[in-house]
């Protein structure tokens, strides 16, 4: 790969933001949305990468989530298999890119663990942003 577009990809997952609220700390208008069926995938999409973290906390948001699973035995029946090769930035950049044409309004990325308040350290859970 050349080094331009090793820089542009760099840049690009570097932009990448994770940022998923929790059904309480959603807006109350929003959460009813999505929890009714009203919010179409078009308008918000929520992209989990998963390996083997528990996801059942995501199921509010059932109908405007795409899972992308690395694993094996922890996958999610509905998820898209991946091949286990780079981190979460990865996939990400390989939803964006399959997707382009396509995206949501407004895409949320996240790791499939359950958000947390803080940052405990690597592979201790948290690295979420929630207020």
């Amino acid at each position: 790969m050349s080094e331009p577009k090793r820089r542009v990809i760099g840049v690009l997952m570097s932009c990448i933001c994770v940022i998923v609220a929790r059904a309480s700390g959603v807006e109350p208008e929003l959460r009813a949305k999505i929890m009714n069926g009203k919010n179409r995938k078009v308008e918000l999409e929520i992209v989990l990468a998963q390996y083997e973290e528990d996801i059942a906390w995501s199921e509010t948001y059932a109908r405007v989530r795409t899972i992308y699973c690395k694993g094996d035995a922890a996958c999610a029946k509905d998820s898209l298999r991946l091949p286990n090769v780079g981190r979460e930035a990865h996939t990400f950049l390989h939803h964006i890119v399959t997707n382009y044409d396509r995206l949501a309004n407004w895409t949320v990325f996240s790791q499939g663990g359950e958000p947390k308040q803080g940052y405990q350290g690597h592979g201790r859970g948290g690295g979420h942003m929630l207020n």
